[in-house]
C-alpha cells in the first residue's frame, strides 16, 4: 500500500521513491506544475511510475529561481561582459 500525502506529513523523511503526486508535494507544487517544469525522469517499478527523491534534490539544487540551471562560476564572467 502506497503512503498518502497525509501519511507523509508526519514522517521526518520522505520515502526514496515517490509517486507523481508525492513528488509534487515534496517540491511544494501542484502535479501540473511538477509535470511541466521539473524535468526529472521517472523510474518504473513494475507498472508503477515513481520519481527518485535524490534525482529531484539534484535538480532542485542546480535550479535557479526561474527553474533554469545555475551558471557555473566560469560562465559568470560572460554575464558581466
Amino acid at each position: 500500500m502506497a503512503a498518502t500525502l497525509h501519511d507523509l506529513s508526519t514522517l521526518p523523511n520522505w520515502p526514496r521513491l515517490l509517486s507523481e503526486q508525492q513528488a509534487a508535494a515534496y517540491c511544494g507544487v501542484t502535479g501540473e506544475t511538477f509535470r511541466r517544469h521539473i524535468p526529472v525522469a521517472p523510474r518504473r517499478l513494475g507498472r508503477r511510475v515513481l520519481y527518485d527523491r535524490r534525482d529531484i534534490d539534484r535538480w532542485l539544487d542546480g535550479a535557479d529561481e526561474n527553474g533554469g540551471p545555475i551558471p557555473e562560476p566560469a560562465d559568470l564572467g560572460s554575464l558581466f561582459a
